[in-house]
């Protein structure tokens, strides 16, 4: 059998690389041997791969690859199980064909397309396809592998039962066939029935015109996972049609004057809704036929300019499959690397993987099928589709933000596009073929978008941003309007809502980085907030996430590892818990801290898994599982690099070379599940090379270690960055140091930009691990909670007193606060980073915090001075009539409000509150300072006009602007003022903190002056 996909090794001692050349019998097939591969096309190709071994250029639309079998998803509604095995159409398993299809999704776990399907046959003429058992009862044919050549772009097997030997190759929008048949009598048959996921009634209308003897043009539309694709076709023939005819197979009711034609046999025009069409040739004594299938999605005309573009007749079968390879060999050659025969055919096949999808979606002149049914041109991009994101942005985005740049900003720029286009003015979600198809979860769109904005891909940034508002506000949007009410998705409301809450919570991480860094804090602090919300389904006596019912309450039946009925989808409680990439260190306190953290870690890779627990759910297998970790499927691709947030960051390096040992071989099934576009093999380039993006929308990339000894990126513009590690092995796979460029690295994460620029980082490895090679401080990756010198810092005892159990408010309020002493102590020591420099500074010492819920007429106030402080809440405040976020919004604003008077220091020398409004006015203005800092009040909430003195929100904005504008740290000097200025002023206090060229008046004006441009717009 011929499973590998080259037979000869050469080696070039100048670049100390290897390729593979595919030769033998493809020369005699017409191939000449220039035409090379590093890839074996068929890994993934049996079991759960559903990757199609056919044609394809670099991200082309067209994708020509056998399919064979035509199991449909569904019988009169039933699904039909085995349908699940064809997501791409190919089984390597199979011993029939049935034909040849134009698009092919790469990997996926649910499917459409197939798209036009075109069958060489001979001898009697059958028109409907036969199965796999009786193949003589119709159109199909037995193949053996020891005929099928596959490298990138080309694709050649023979047909056993016609004896027919057929080639095909693709450019990005021309499908090119080349038949050899054993006599000059030949056939094709073109089925506008067949698709993948071939249920009853997919196919909405089908059209074939014959403009002469050698050129058809035509169209179908299909009405599937894209609800309308539009497949318009133009197919160029190098021998003219002899005899041609068609069948329909869906009774018609109405026949209107067509009736007066004999239209089955050599009539023009064919239409219908099942539509198998026949075309018949004497061919030369060649006994050659070529067909080229050119596809548009907006016009035949279109489709006809596509196929002069790109395979006109002029251009021999040769001439072209060569060019596509060499394309290929452009794409590849971005990385050239040392290792193993079985370790490069992996690598390249990965990369390769990843340069299918997305796919180019316009013709060459720039016109494209919109999202809105119209036509559109794109203008300073090329619009593409296939955007399955819930996969693609966790890794194959940020590959492509470092090795195809240019298209990577034509990504972003169609998913804006796709944008204007929706009526619902949100990122696709997962889509293809002018269709959002809805599948999944999240709006992961914003997560491509901010990657690119951090990682300095150049789009629009106001149109990003807006992007990604809109995208993440849509109130029937898989309950966008639940999150936002409750800060998670209850359990009654959707089956996957813990999901659900931890993918909104990183989007909206996302959203913050991208707002923080265009300037707009208003939309900063909304989805910082919004980005905790992954503390909500945190069940701390667990240790675990745990879905929630809408009362607060957990779900009372759990299981921590069955992946269906518990909050989840396509994943379970023991793999999802790890799913917080954008605070990995408070998840790992709510976890139960360093040492239990790792623990889990260790036991997720050590346990095993029963089969009991993921058998209603497809996309997780037995083969896709080291230990209880699910490497399978997507949710899970994090978590071996999330030891380098703890302290025992080497086994990082120990698992993921488990990882990239068990899950990837150079076989014919050799990927443990779904490569989901190009996901999976993502994640291979980016492991291989010993890094990963754990978190996309970050300049950062976690550091693993080094799978070859040296690989090398080509960068363009003479830049590459080279990666060394010559002692690497399976047993020399712990790192002991790291240098970039010549100098000791000490960080646990690469920045984007030091690879963008270009350099040297080489590893020295060893046998044991190096366990003294931590990360702290800035060395350790980013995580929004970064412990600082407040983490640990003892703010006193937390009293907990709730003196109103009975009220409505104290129902609310521990719903929605499920642990009390432990939310005071980190608002606490989130005042005293704003308030103060340090804990060696002069803070009130304060031993003991109660913290009182009453049922009075009020909303807060604070008591007492140290060592013991009183607050006391209004079970009131919790009984308005607002969202759960709205009032976890002001019960937190109010309480940090309290807690900032609690260890704010006191103006000298002026009388006090009672009897001082410039002490009242410091006080309260401080206060609501650190109340906006926190993120609990938005500019909206300035007041316009008053007094310096007049405290609150007044004077508390204006100490804001001070701080954001003239000194960050001028608020920590405003508190400590109080210390050295005596009597104490606001004039005083501001040439304390600012110098004495300042004043207090001269700065309010400014601040008014400013304000008022503000309130302007």
């Amino acid at each position: 059998m011929y499973v590998q996909l080259y037979n000869k090794i050469q080696i070039s001692n100048s670049m100390k690389r290897i390729t593979c050349i595919l030769i033998s019998t493809l020369a005699t097939l017409g191939v000449t041997a220039q035409n090379s591969t590093k890839v074996n096309q068929f890994i993934g190709t049996r079991s759960m791969g559903h990757v199609f071994p056919g044609a394809v250029a670099p991200h082309g639309l067209i994708a020509l690859s056998p399919d064979t079998d035509t199991i449909p998803h569904n019988v009169a509604g039933v699904y039909q199980k085995d349908s699940y095995r064809y997501c791409a159409g190919y089984q390597y398993d199979d011993k029939t064909i049935v034909g040849f299809s134009h698009t092919h999704f790469s990997g996926t776990g649910h499917s459409d397309l197939g798209d036009l399907l075109i069958m060489p046959t001979n001898g009697k003429r059958l028109l409907t396809p036969s199965t796999s058992d009786n193949p003589e009862n119709g159109y199909r044919s037995r193949f053996s592998h020891s005929t099928e050549r596959a490298h990138p772009g080309y694709y050649a097997v023979r047909l056993d039962d016609y004896q027919i030997d057929v080639e095909l190759t693709a450019t990005e929008r021309v499908g090119l066939h080349r038949y050899h048949y054993p006599t000059a009598d030949a056939r094709f048959i073109l089925d506008l029935v067949h698709s993948i996921y071939n249920y009853d009634g997919k196919v909405l209308w089908s059209s074939i015109r014959v403009e002469n003897p050698q050129l058809i043009t035509g169209y179908r539309v299909t009405n599937g996972w894209a609800r309308e694709n539009y497949q318009y076709f133009a197919i160029s023939l190098s021998q003219p049609i002899s005899n041609y005819g068609y069948e329909e197979f869906e009774k018609v009711n109405y026949g209107g004057g067509w009736r007066k034609f004999n239209l089955k046999e050599n009539f023009p025009e064919i239409a219908g809704r099942k539509i198998r069409a026949y075309f018949e040739f004497k061919l030369d004594s060649k006994r050659e036929l070529e067909v080229r299938l050119a596809f548009s999605a907006v016009s035949t005309q279109g489709a006809i300019r596509n196929l002069e573009a790109e395979a006109p007749q002029g251009a021999a079968f040769e001439q072209i499959a060569n060019q596509v390879s060499a394309k290929w060999d452009r794409e590849l050659d971005v990385i050239e690397a040392q290792g193993s025969k079985d370790q490069l055919a992996m690598l390249y096949t990965s990369l390769y993987h990843c340069k299918i999808n997305p796919s180019i979606y316009q013709d060459v002149d720039g016109q494209y099928r919109g999202l809105d049914g119209n036509t559109h041109k794109a203008s300073g991009f090329d619009n593409y589709t296939v955007f399955s994101l819930w996969d693609t942005y966790r890794a194959l985005h940020p590959l492509m933000n470092i090795i195809d740049r240019k298209r990577s900003a034509d990504f972003a720029k169609s998913m804006l596009a796709h944008r204007e286009q929706s009526v619902h003015k949100i990122l696709p979600m997962w889509s293809h073929m002018a269709s959002e198809n809805w599948c999944m979860i999240g709006y992961h769109g914003v997560s491509v978008l901010a990657d690119a904005l951090a990682k300095g891909i150049e789009l629009d940034n106001n149109k990003a941003l807006e992007a990604m508002y809109s995208s993440s506000n849509l109130p029937y949007f898989d309950r966008t309007d639940k999150y936002k009410e409750y800060g998670y998705v209850p359990f009654e409301d959707s089956p996957y809502g813990t999901s659900l809450t931890l993918e909104y919570a990183y989007d909206d991480w996302c959203i913050y980085m991208s707002a923080l860094r265009a300037g707009d804090i208003n939309k900063a602090n909304i989805y910082r907030r919004r980005a905790m919300s992954y503390r909500n389904v945190f069940d701390e006596s667990i240790g675990y996430t745990r879905a929630r019912l809408r009362d607060g309450s957990w779900k009372k039946t759990f299981s921590l590892l069955n992946t269906h009925g518990e909050g989840y989808i396509e994943g379970n409680s023991l793999n999802y818990s790890f799913y917080v990439p954008h605070d990995p260190l408070a998840m790992i306190e709510l976890m139960g801290g360093d040492r239990v953290f790792v623990g889990k870690l260790d036991s997720l890779f050590a346990m095993y898994l029963p089969d009991e627990f993921f058998a209603h759910t497809e996309d997780v297998t037995r083969e896709g599982l080291l230990g209880g970790y699910v490497h399978g499927n997507e949710p899970s691709h994090h978590i071996p690099y999330l030891y380098n947030y703890t302290s025992e960051p080497y086994k990082t390096q120990y698992w993921v070379r488990e990882i990239l040992n068990k899950m990837y071989r150079n076989e014919i099934d050799g990927l443990c599940g779904n490569d989901d576009c190009g996901q999976m093999s993502a994640w291979y380039v980016y492991s291989v090379m010993g890094f990963y993006p754990v978190l996309p929308g970050s300049n950062e990339l976690v550091l693993g270690a080094p799978y070859l000894p040296y690989i090398k990126l080509n960068l363009g513009e003479g830049k590459s960055f080279e990666i060394k590690a010559p002692a690497v092995s399976d047993k020399n796979r712990y790192v002991q140091s790291v240098k970039l460029n010549g100098k000791p690295y000490t960080k646990g994460y690469i920045l984007n930009d030091d690879i963008l620029n270009g350099g040297v980082m080489e590893f020295e490895m060893g046998s044991k691990p190096n366990k003294k090679r931590l990360f702290k401080g800035d060395d350790m990756p980013y995580s929004l909670s970064k412990p600082t010198q407040w983490s640990s810092f003892d703010v006193g005892e937390v009293l907990f007193l709730d003196k109103s159990p009975e009220t409505a408010g104290s129902k609310v309020y521990h719903r929605l606060v499920t642990n009390p002493q432990q939310k005071i102590t980190q608002k606490a020591r989130e005042v005293l980073a704003l308030l103060y420099f340090s804990p060696r500074d002069s803070i009130p010492a304060i031993k003991q915090i109660n913290y009182t819920l009453k049922d009075y007429d009020g909303v807060s106030n604070k008591q007492g001075a140290p060592p013991t402080v009183s607050i006391e809440f209004s079970t009131r405040q919790m009984e308005k009539k607002l969202s759960n976020t709205e009032l976890l919004y002001q019960n937190d604003g109010v309480l940090v409000h309290e807690l900032t008077h609690a260890y704010q220091l006191e103006p000298q020398g002026i009388g006090n509150y009672s009897n001082s409004r410039v002490f009242r006015a410091m006080i309260e203005g401080v206060a609501d300072a650190i109340r906006f800092l926190s993120g609990y009040f938005e500019q909206s909430d300035c007041p316009s006009g008053g007094d310096i003195l007049d405290g609150y929100r007044t004077t508390g904005f204006f100490l804001v602007w001070l701080t954001q504008n003239k000194d960050a740290d001028f608020l920590r000097k405003f508190n400590a003022s109080t210390l050295y200025v005596v009597p104490w002023s606001f004039d005083g206090a501001i040439k304390y903190a600012l110098g004495d060229s300042y004043s207090a008046d001269k700065l309010w004006q400014e601040y008014q002056v400013y304000r008022a441009k503000i309130t302007n717009g």
